[in-house]
């Protein structure tokens, strides 16, 4: 094992990533109920959530682009995004998330993360359950919601489900941004 990873280790680094609902702010009935006023206001609304590789991919543009003080803060910290991408987030990026590009690899994965990053303060509602999605809250509305990802399934046992809104619905446009 390097000393870095010790490092981190003692630090407790890896509670800033994996699995976590602490960044929720609602859940349950409380988060379909606001979902569904949210979908009857009638307004255009943009719930999103993030996977594992598309949030690691974009950490590590984002922070890696941060100046030499910046970086050598987060290697202080932790956090393992310095100086350059690392191989194995590009790796599960490329084979994980469905990211194919026949061009040099990271200009793509660097336009992508360009536009995440652009449309990050269009998001209303995020289903969150990943710790490092803290670390792009600076870059969000600061009225975003956060709600448990399960309470944006339709098939969770909501006394009252959100999805019973979206019959008012003309339209409704669902995808992922790869």
């Amino acid at each position: 094992m390097n000393l870095y990873k010790s490092y981190q280790r003692v630090i407790k680094a890896d509670s800033l990533f994996g699995r976590s609902e602490k960044n929720v702010n609602l859940n349950g009935q409380e988060a379909s109920n606001f979902i569904k006023e949210r979908i009857l206001e009638g307004s255009p609304l943009m719930i999103s959530r993030f996977g594992a590789n598309e949030i690691n991919i974009l950490l590590n543009y984002y922070l890696v682009k941060d100046n030499m003080i910046g970086n050598l803060c987060n290697l202080v910290r932790g956090i393992p995004y310095v100086f350059k991408y690392n191989k194995k987030i590009v790796e599960s990026f490329l084979n994980g998330a469905g990211f194919f590009s026949n061009k040099n690899t990271n200009s793509e994965i660097s336009k992508y993360c360009e536009l995440i990053l652009k449309d990050l303060h269009k998001i209303d509602i995020l289903g969150s359950w990943l710790s490092q999605e803290k670390f792009i809250y600076p870059l969000m509305k600061p009225t975003i919601t956060r709600v448990r990802l399960r309470d944006l399934s339709p098939v969770t046992n909501h006394e009252d489900p959100w999805t019973v809104a979206l019959r008012r619905c003309w339209g409704i446009i669902l995808g992922v941004l790869v």
